[in-house]
C-alpha cells in the first residue's frame, strides 16, 4: 500500500494531501509551514455504522474532522435517552468544544454510517488557534454559531408543539444536507428513533406525525428516505410551532 494513504474504507481513500487540503480550504488561508505541521500530525479513523468517535465522560485529548459519511452529537438525558443535538456533516469538526474548555466530552459523536475522521492531536489545534489567526477566527466564528443554534433549538424545543418541531427538523436537514440530485430525497438517512430524538418528541410522536405530513402531502417517505414536497407549507409549520 502507498504510504501516503492513511486509510482505505470501501471505495473511500484519502492521501494526506488530499487530508490537509480539505482541512486547509475550511481555514483557509493557510501557510505551507502550516500545513506541513498538519500533515506531520494527523491520523485517521475509519468507523462503521453505530461506532463511537468517542463517548461522553472520555478526556478531550483529540479533534476529529470529518472526511466521509455522518455523525450524530448525542447528551444521555435524566431518562437514560440519547438526545441527539445535532448531525455532522463531511467538512465539518466534532468534539472541540471539549478539547477547548479542556473538560471532559459532555456529548459522545456516533457514526449515522461508514464514516472517515481526520485525528489531530488537542495541542496541536490549541497552539495554531494561537498562531494562525485564520484557525482562530474559524473557531470564533464555529463557538457562536454553535451558541446561537443552541439558544434557538432551546426555544423550538420548549415552545413549539409536535408538528412544529418535527417541521424545524426537516428544514434544517434539507438546509444543511441538501437533496439527492437525481430522487430529490433528503441527503441524510434517519431512523425514526433517531428522527424523534432530535425533534424531541417520543418515536411514536415522530412516526404519527410523520405520517401526517405525508397524508397532507407535505412530504413522501420510503423507509428511511424523506422527500420535502411542499417546503412553504412545512416552514409554515415549523413557524408558527
Amino acid at each position: 500500500m502507498d504510504e501516503e494513504i492513511l486509510t482505505n474504507m470501501g471505495k473511500v481513500t484519502f492521501t494526506k494531501e488530499e487530508i490537509i487540503r480539505r482541512v486547509a480550504q475550511v481555514w483557509a488561508p493557510l501557510d505551507q509551514h502550516e500545513k506541513d505541521l498538519l500533515a506531520r500530525n494527523v491520523t485517521t479513523k475509519s468507523l462503521s455504522r453505530n461506532e463511537y468517535v468517542y463517548q461522553a465522560g472520555e478526556i478531550s485529548g483529540y479533534c476529529y474532522f470529518l472526511l466521509s459519511g455522518k455523525l450524530k452529537v448525542c447528551m444521555e438525558g435524566s431518562d437514560g435517552r440519547n438526545n441527539i443535538l445535532r448531525i455532522i456533516g463531511p467538512g465539518e469538526f466534532v468534539g472541540i468544544r471539549a478539547v477547548f474548555a479542556d473538560e471532559c466530552y459532555t456529548t459522545s459523536a456516533i457514526a449515522l454510517e461508514s464514516a472517515v475522521l481526520a485525528v489531530f492531536p488537542k495541542n496541536i489545534m490549541l497552539s495554531m488557534s494561537l498562531t494562525c489567526r485564520s484557525v482562530g477566527k474559524y473557531f470564533l466564528k464555529l463557538f457562536s454559531s454553535l451558541l446561537g443554534q443552541a439558544e434557538q433549538r432551546t426555544i423550538s424545543l420548549t415552545h413549539k408543539h409536535v408538528r412544529g418541531r418535527l417541521a424545524e427538523a426537516l428544514i434544517a436537514l434539507k438546509e444543511c444536507y441538501g437533496e439527492e440530485a437525481s430522487t430529490h430525497y433528503l441527503n441524510v438517512y434517519l431512523s425514526r428513533e433517531d428522527l424523534a430524538s432530535l425533534s424531541n418528541m417520543t418515536t411514536s410522536n415522530a412516526i404519527r406525525t410523520l405520517s401526517s405530513f405525508a397524508e397532507d402531502g407535505l412530504v413522501e417517505t420510503e423507509g428511511k428516505r424523506i422527500k420535502i414536497v411542499r417546503e412553504d407549507e412545512l416552514r409554515e409549520i415549523s413557524r408558527l410551532g
